[in-house]
């Protein structure tokens, strides 16, 4: 588990966090480890994050759930489910699209499945920082946003809350006209 430190709080209108890590316990270890101390370190490293969360004058919940049937984009859709979040942040590993088609995507499934809002946070952008000293990830998260439109009514909801963003400096929009379309 890398200890970076996550930046939910520079998310405009951000007062309570639910930190949730899931390990799933069907195998016997995860990549030969006892799963004992790495559920163990996951409980302490969240505990830690949800002390500096309320440091910051957050609310926080910290749970680490360890599942031995189902997958683990059910049990974060569960906790999204019973603690009525407004958005899931997650990250994402970057597997290339068939490992994502054959081995299947947590965050896929939060976006195709999910009822709330999600932002997804690649890991390669964090990972250019690693051996740098840094206090979190996502320095001017919304100042330059790109934002694809079909035009649509939830489209237009969604324009509505970027335009309303505090820090957003720039809007890029983009619409594509398939060759299908009149």
């Amino acid at each position: 588990m890398r200890k970076k430190h996550l930046s939910a709080f520079e998310i405009p209108g951000v007062k309570e966090v639910v930190l949730q890590h899931v390990v799933d316990a069907a195998y016997l270890s995860k990549r030969g480890q006892a799963l004992d101390p790495y559920i163990k370190n996951a409980r302490i490293f969240l505990e830690e994050e949800k002390k500096r969360l309320e440091s910051l004058g957050l609310k926080a919940k910290a749970k680490v759930d360890v599942i031995t049937e189902g997958n683990v984009s059910s049990a974060i859709l569960e906790t999204a489910n019973k603690e009525k979040v407004s958005l899931v942040v997650m990250g994402a590993h970057g597997k290339s699209l068939i490992e994502g088609i054959l081995l299947g995507s947590v965050a896929t499934n939060i976006l195709r499945f999910g009822k709330a809002h999600v932002l997804i946070m690649r890991y390669k952008s964090a990972e250019r920082l690693e051996g740098e000293k840094f206090e979190n990830l996502c320095p001017r998260i919304f100042s330059k946003v790109l934002f694809p439109t079909d035009f649509s009514e939830p489209a237009g909801d969604a324009l509505s809350f970027v335009k309303a963003l505090e820090g957003v400096e720039e809007v890029v929009l983009v619409h594509v006209v398939d060759r299908g379309e009149t």
